[in-house]
């Protein structure tokens, strides 16, 4: 091999290097930026949600609401039997549009078992929203698909663990 062709062939691979390492710095700031945009309180939204048999629950108990951390953990406000557990931990998504967050729960060992898919938040007629996919329901009841929350209020600071969590 001449040298030319060596020089090339270590630029190249400076390149590659370079435009790689450029990508994962890019791919963590929309992560952070991603995780950012979540914490706050969410309160569920009745009128984008089908909340089929348990419409007369949320009619008796009020609004559910979800709280995101910025210690990565997650309280809702009350039970429904629509949701698996009330506490646990989330991690955000990369920031791709098409890219989802998740919620985990302790009995699941967090993300290793099951655990609730969400998209990024949204802007619809002036509201932040994010959309759980599908719950994971507590045994022996029925889940809901497309359960909408709307965003009340800013981030609140935990300090870390706070709620017991491992």
């Amino acid at each position: 091999m001449t040298m030319v062709v060596k020089k090339r062939i270590v630029s190249t691979f400076h390149i590659i290097i370079f435009s790689a390492l450029l990508l994962s710095c890019e791919s963590q700031k929309k992560k952070e930026l991603t995780f950012q945009r979540l914490l706050g309180r969410y309160e569920i939204d009745i009128e984008r949600t089908r909340l089929l048999d348990y419409d007369s629950l949320m009619l008796v108990t009020g609004g559910v609401e979800i709280e995101f951390y910025s210690d990565s953990t997650f309280i809702i406000s009350k039970k429904v039997p629509f949701i698996y557990d009330s506490v646990g931990r989330w991690v955000a998504g990369d920031g791709d549009p098409y890219s989802l967050n998740q919620m985990g729960f302790k009995d699941f060992d967090y993300f290793e078992g099951s655990h609730i898919n969400f998209i990024n938040p949204y802007q619809d007629k002036g509201d932040t929203i994010i959309m759980i996919d599908a719950t994971l329901p507590q045994k022996g009841k029925k889940g809901l698909r497309n359960v909408y929350f709307k965003k009340l209020d800013t981030p609140c600071s935990r300090g870390q663990d706070s709620h017991g969590f491992r």
